[in-house]
């Protein structure tokens, strides 16, 4: 390798620590380097914070990468290290200091069981060390009271209306608290708060759920999902968990598109894979086309959604009149959904993703010069991959 080549991938690394650092800083303090005064944002504390996430974060993020990496290097496979993606917006907009990262494979594989093997390999790996942050992190959580590090305006509500009260999300407690900070800087001036306040919180997967359930002494201890992300190694595992499901959505090249491609062969999943798709589309966009549609009228809103799904699958179904048949499926399966279930709203953050997988990694998987079966051993890690999936999968991932 040449060492320019090296400096990159050490430069990309360290930027990215750097990022994830300040990151897990803003998210566990609920700091701002835009607002927060200098000297508070710069306590050892905070570093300290940001620090556990980012280790936590970055820690899984490098197993998952490896896992991946070894396995290619074991089938002499040309492959890269690890090229991370550092992302941060130093407080003009939320971000969880990366994108992540991905190796190039260079070297096509032989086996259906190389493939399998490769892209299995990382989110397992990745999968074993996020469960050991979360059983540390649920299992040495601070007292239920260390909410009040972070927001101490909590605690009058609490004492009042019972640990956790919801009340402290309410907008007129948030239109109260606006006031007070206003009034500190501008005593003499008139405010006006906002009518309404943006909320973050993250949802909750089957693997949080139980281990919550059996670890934790103390149910009120577990943070709600509006404090989690102050908890940076609950929030490092959480997110892993978010990735991993991700990476093993059986779809495509991505790794659990390589799962089901190993258990079930090149014909079966290019016959499964665009189903899993449209499903996978069809909750993304879940809500937004509705009978209330009629009542309420077409908006631009409807449209652009339209044209989007016409953009995602373009290069699916090149043919106009196949692309316009599928689109039409997915529109009246929601429609009749939401007739029936009045309330049923998908996550639209998964159509930013389906755009993703439909214009640039594609649905389809390359087939492998030997397509012989993999042996009892490998279906097994596959079904195991299957279930870490369902464990990960968050049909929510991040609430307002």
């Amino acid at each position: 390798m040449k060492i320019k080549t090296l400096l990159i991938h050490i430069g990309l690394f360290l930027a990215t620590f750097i990022t994830t650092t300040l990151a897990g800083m803003e998210w566990s303090r609920g700091i701002n380097i835009l607002v927060t005064p200098w000297n508070e944002y710069w306590q050892w504390e905070n570093v300290q914070l940001g620090l556990t996430y980012s280790i936590a974060f970055l820690g899984i993020l490098t197993v998952h990468e490896f896992g991946h990496y070894f396995f290619a290097k074991y089938y002499k496979a040309n492959v890269t290290l690890p090229y991370y993606i550092p992302m941060w917006f130093a407080g003009i907009a939320l971000a969880i200091g990366t994108m992540g990262a991905f190796i190039k494979i260079k070297t096509p594989f032989k086996t259906r069981s190389q493939f399998f093997d490769v892209g299995v390999a990382g989110p397992l790996a990745g999968f074993i060390v996020a469960l050991g942050v979360l059983i540390y992190a649920f299992t040495h959580l601070p007292p239920k009271e260390y909410i009040y590090e972070i927001h101490p305006h909590y605690q009058e509500v609490f004492e009042k209306h019972g640990f956790g009260s919801e009340i402290v999300y309410s907008n007129e407690f948030l239109q109260q608290e606006y006031i007070k900070e206003f009034k500190k800087t501008s005593p003499n001036e008139e405010v006006i708060p906002p009518e309404s306040f943006e909320k973050f919180g993250v949802g909750n997967n089957l693997l949080m759920y139980f281990l919550g359930n059996w670890l934790v002494d103390d149910p009120e201890k577990i943070p709600n999902s509006y404090e989690l992300m102050h908890y940076p190694l609950l929030f490092a595992g959480y997110l892993a968990c978010f990735f991993t499901a991700l990476n093993l959505i059986p779809i495509g090249q991505l790794d659990g598109g390589h799962v089901l491609y190993g258990l079930i062969g090149y014909n079966k999943f290019n016959k499964i894979s665009p189903y899993i798709f449209m499903i996978f589309v069809f909750y993304g966009g879940l809500g937004i086309i509705s009978p209330y549609v009629f009542a309420h009228g077409f908006t631009q809103w409807d449209l652009l959604y339209v044209v989007l799904l016409f953009y995602i699958f373009e290069k699916i179904y090149p043919e106009l009149k196949e692309r316009a048949y599928h689109i039409f499926i997915i529109l009246a399966s929601q429609f009749i959904f939401v007739f029936f279930f009045p309330n049923a709203v998908g996550y639209s953050g998964y159509l930013v993703f389906s755009l993703v997988i439909g214009r640039f990694l594609g649905i389809f998987h390359p087939p492998s010069l030997l397509e012989a079966p993999m042996n009892r051993t490998r279906k097994t890690i596959g079904i195991l991959a299957i279930i870490v999936f369902i464990l990960c999968f968050c049909p929510m991932p991040f609430v307002e």
